[in-house]
């Protein structure tokens, strides 16, 4: 909502969210576009003012990026960023910090690139920037922020394994949350598999990996958790990655997690359990609660599931709908697109889909624009991880 000219934010429960919420959204926009452009002001006098300084420099295109001017002529986000490259190019230490500034340009300079739908040169960018090498001495903070960002960028190129190595160094330290509040820490060997399996399915792939890894982490979960805490546990590790895996694993496995508050899990129970009514009331609940974001505000791994969720009631024309809609607000989505795995991954995959639907309904314009789009971004994939580029290129 607004107060005279701030923007003051109202926390309301989840559970609350089936009345509605109350705020000024048209006040809202009219406000934050004027703070944005109060901001561009600010950035165009500090790179006026330091030419040479790669901070001006990514400033300006992080406020640019915000108006929607990502590319053309200047000034421009893509023009900005890579400013602020070849100043950090010029200026930068050997150090942590000199280094993750150096992936953080790179990693937004990639954005930029996907926001503008110039697949070829934000796959050849990423390629390059996970080639780099690292200083010897990082701490620890640098080292997850930096590693956050190659994650997003090898996922984004379908490099299942480097991501799955990277994320193993975490696997000691992996938090889970109850839903009761505490936080626990898995033993690493289990941390290192629930990993794996999150990386897997952020994929989609391989199948048999991801049917193998969920049986063997219930199976250690029953040996190492007090009976009691065993099905919150399971929900903990397993809810997530068995939700982004649903369209090569089936429902099965996530429905027998249990019942949930989250309206989209209770759809795929639903779904499971045949009840295609109930799943399309909750999806058409889902799509009431989305109705206030604009394109691009929903991240892609939630666009994933829900159209999936459509696709599999029978909805495949919503479905569609809501992958164009997501697809085309591109140049809106999130500035962390590319931080990690699983929204760099879901990204590809909705491109993806996006073609597998308009195969199906011999859409051959929008089917060759989005495989061709998949097959550039995963032109060095891994093996698996290519061949679902490979197999919807030659669908019909």
């Amino acid at each position: 909502t607004l107060v005279f000219d701030t923007i003051a934010f109202d926390p309301y429960s989840l559970g609350s969210r089936a009345a509605g919420f109350d705020f000024d959204a048209e006040g809202l926009n009219r406000l934050v576009a004027r703070n944005i452009e109060t901001l561009k002001g600010f950035a165009i006098a500090w790179t006026r003012a330091a030419p040479d300084d790669p901070d001006a420099q990514e400033s300006l295109a992080n406020v640019l990026e915000s108006a929607g001017k990502i590319g053309g002529a200047a000034p421009s986000a893509l023009n900005s960023i890579r400013a602020a490259r070849q100043a950090d190019a010029n200026t930068s230490t050997d150090d942590g910090a000199g280094f993750f500034r150096k992936v953080r340009l790179a990693n937004t300079n990639v954005r930029l690139l996907l926001k503008l739908s110039r697949f070829s040169e934000a796959r050849i960018l990423a390629d390059s920037a996970v080639s780099w090498k690292a200083p010897s001495a990082l701490d620890d903070s640098l080292v997850r922020n930096t590693d956050g960002l190659l994650s997003g960028l090898l996922a984004l190129t379908g490099k299942a394994r480097r991501v799955i190595a990277l994320e193993q160094k975490y696997a000691a330290d992996y938090p889970v949350r109850l839903s009761s509040g505490e936080t626990l820490k898995l033993p690493g060997d289990l941390g290192a598999e629930v990993l794996r399996l999150s990386t897997y399915s952020a994929f989609g792939s391989p199948r048999d990996s991801i049917v193998a890894l969920d049986a063997r982490i219930r199976e250690n979960l029953e040996s190492l958790v007090p009976s009691s805490k065993l099905a919150e546990f399971r929900v903990a590790v397993l809810q997530r990655p068995l939700s982004l895996s649903l369209d090569v694993i089936g429902t099965k496995s996530l429905a027998s997690l249990g019942p949930s508050d989250d309206p989209f899990i209770s759809a795929v129970r639903a779904v499971d359990a045949g009840n295609r009514r109930l799943a399309r009331k909750l999806a058409d609940s889902l799509a009431v609660f989305r109705a206030v974001n604009a394109p691009g505000e929903v991240t892609m791994d939630v666009v994933l599931q829900e159209a999936w969720l459509r696709a599999a009631i029978g909805d495949s024309s919503i479905a569609t709908r809501s992958l164009d809609r997501a697809l085309r607000g591109l140049s809106r989505a999130p500035t962390n697109l590319l931080e990690g795995a699983e929204l760099s991954t879901a990204l590809v995959r909705a491109m993806l889909m996006r073609s597998d639907l308009a195969a199906a309904t011999g859409d051959d314009v929008t089917h060759k624009k989005w495989s061709a789009a998949v097959r550039e971004l995963w032109t060095n994939a891994d093996p698996h991880v290519r061949a679902r580029a490979q197999n919807i290129a030659r669908s019909k």
